[in-house]
This record gives structure tokens, sequence and C-alpha cells, in this order.
């Protein structure tokens, strides 16, 4: 796997689950009134026929260790003492993230985890696809966090989310927005506890959240493309037909729907999608999808191809699911942090309106697109 899919896998195991398993819960609530809609293990057992499922180690995906991380997001410059880089390196602890996003990309929390491992949770192998990871995630223990909250959040919000029963204000961000706290659970070996409460945090001008809505891309790693136009493109759907940017005029509108086999919010929004599809279709509105797991350093992806097709038979998605071309749709899915990313086009391929991270369900789906529908109309 190469490092610019290890960045985006992790990104979307880690990142996502926060604002993507939000959009699971909103599926659950409305099950009633979506027959057709099928859970992600449902999903998964369909494309899991007749194929292989790649084996991950999930302690692998962990952040890398490093003295210090600058997130101009969350307005935060953190350092990590020695003794908790050498148990990180070690795998005795490992560092993720967690994130919650309002309406307009806004944070609501964001946090860096770490959790202590065993050497069964460092060695554990399970399949890339499934909710496995997710299973994993739970099972292993929260040593505690280091995170941002916005201010209408107390202790006992804290608490809630960190799953952590200590807290130690660190201070304000400069806006006056967000508080900065560090977490520690009391049942954890003291060595970890002591390591902990050396990591340091200081404060600095916060950025507004970009487009692809992943608090946590660091001040050296931010690559979202600047692109204006996907055209001039040529590629292919998962069945081989060609699918250039010619195929955009048929439409005022596209939406671009950037996803991977693996990642469980976006398929569960895919029925939703279809509908819209469908009911937009008057109006000069069509959704393809780019699945980023099918093609990769200049070549297919056979057993991520195989998935998507079996997604697509078990949702009965009628809209293109397009491989993504060599040049990465002209720069616009270069930078991607976390998945899905939805962007639009208009009949030439430009880009136009916002970009939007996480899932969504159909009526959200369907207010987004009308306001996008003004900036071609």
């Amino acid at each position: 796997m190469n490092k610019k899919m290890k960045k985006i896998l992790a990104g979307a195991l880690i990142a996502s689950l926060s604002f993507g398993l939000l959009a699971c819960e909103k599926k659950d609530n409305r099950r009633e009134d979506h027959p057709e809609e099928v859970a992600q293990g449902e999903s998964i057992e369909a494309s899991k026929a007749g194929m292989g499922n790649e084996m991950i180690k999930p302690a692998d995906y962990a952040w890398q260790v490093k003295d210090t991380y600058e997130f101009p997001y969350m307005g935060a410059k953190i350092t990590l003492p020695k003794t908790l880089q050498d148990m990180m390196t070690k795998k005795d602890v490992i560092m993720l993230d967690d994130q919650s996003l309002g309406e307009k990309n806004e944070i609501k929390y964001a946090m860096l985890t770490f959790s202590a491992l065993t050497e069964e949770d460092k060695n554990k192998e399970i399949p890339k696809m499934g909710d496995e990871y997710p299973k994993w995630l739970e099972a292993i223990k929260r040593a505690g966090t280091l995170g941002i909250y916005d201010k209408s959040m107390d202790e006992a919000a804290i608490s809630k989310v960190t799953k952590l029963d200590t807290h130690t204000k660190l201070g304000e961000s400069k806006d006056g927005k967000y508080n900065y706290y560090l977490s520690t659970a009391k049942d954890v070996d003291p060595a970890v506890q002591e390591a902990l409460k050396g990591v340091k945090l200081e404060t600095m001008d916060r950025t507004p959240m970009a487009e692809n809505g992943y608090v946590f891309e660091e001040k050296e790693m931010q690559q979202t493309s600047d692109a204006k136009s996907i055209a001039p493109f040529k590629t292919q759907d998962i069945d081989g037909k060609a699918f250039t940017d010619a195929d955009l005029a048929k439409n005022k509108l596209t939406m671009v729907n950037v996803f991977a086999t693996w990642c469980t919010a976006c398929i569960q929004e895919i029925p939703d999608l279809e509908k819209l599809n469908a009911e937009m279709k008057d109006k000069g509105v069509g959704v393809v999808g780019v699945v980023m797991d099918t093609h990769e350093d200049g070549k297919d992806i056979p057993e991520a191809i195989d998935k998507a097709k079996a997604i697509q038979k078990k949702l009965k998605t009628t809209y293109p699911f397009l491989k993504p071309d060599d040049q990465l749709m002209k720069g616009r899915l270069q930078g991607i942090q976390a998945l899905p990313e939805t962007f639009f086009v208009d009949s030439k391929g430009n880009i136009v309106g916002d970009s939007y991270s996480g899932a969504k369900s159909l009526d959200e789906w369907k207010t987004i697109v009308e306001k996008e529908l003004k900036n071609v109309n």
C-alpha cells in the first residue's frame, strides 16, 4: 500500500469515525424509511464473495512518532516527552485521533487519543474491510487524550467523549471559542500516566477549517489541491467503460462523491445518493462516485474493483462508480484526508461551490444541491 493511500486509510479509519459514525447513527434512526438500506456488515459480506480480503495490523495505523506536531486548525503546537515517544516507538502506547464537526465545519471537539496496548493488541490482524477496526478500537485501553472542546462542553460532556475521568485545563484558544484539556485515566500503568503529564501544548492563532474537514492535518502536510477544474480527464468506470469530462456535459451540475470500499459511512450513504440521482435528474443534476482504492500508482487494484462491483450490485446503484485517473482529476483528488468527500462540477468540469466532508442524509443533500445549483443557473 503506497503512502498516499495509507494516509487516507488512516484518516478514514480514524478521523472519519467521529463524523462518519454520526452519519451511521442518523441512518439507523431512519431505517424504516429506507427499506433498501443495508448495514455495512451486509455490504461487506456481499463484497467478500469469491474474493480475498487484505489483512492489516490496526496498530500500524497509529500516528508516527515525532517530538512535535503542529495543527493549524486546532490552533495548537503539541510536544511529547521523550518517555512517551519511547513508549510509542515500542507501541506500548499509540496515538490516534478523533473529531466531531458542526454544520459549517466548525469544531465541536477534536482530540489526540493515547491508548495502552497489550502484546495481543499490538499483533492483532483484522480484515481491512468490515467492522473489525471499530471493534478493535473499542477494545483497547484508552489512557489519555489531549483535546480542543467547544466552550459549551463542560467536564461531564468531555468525560463522555473522552471516556476518561480526570481533566486538566491547559488553556483557551486565542479566538476565545475553545478550551484545551489533557484528560487521563486513573486505572492505567503509573508510568504511562506520568508520561502523559509531560505532554505540552502551545496555542497559536487557529486557521479556518479546510474544506476537507480533517482537523489534524499538520502544517507541513497541507496538500489540498487548488484545482479549478477537473477537465480534461479520461478514466473508466469499474466495469471498464470509458468516462471522460465530456460525459459531464449532459448535466448542469454533477456531484462527485469520493469514497472507498472499506469506508463504512461512505457505503451507508450510497442508497441516499442513488435516490438523489433519480429525484434531481429533471433539474439537470447527476451523481458519480470515485472509488479511491480501485486505482493506485497507475495500476488497477482488482480486489478493490471486485468489492466495488459487489457493493454496487448489492445496493442496486445505477450512477457510475469511477476509478480515479492517473492525474487524480487534475489534482482535485490530491490531499484528501478523510472519506467520504464530495464536491461539485458544472457541465464543463469546472469546480463550483463548496466541498463537503462526511456522509449526509437525502434531505441534507437536497438542500446542498439546491444551493449549489445557484452557482450554475
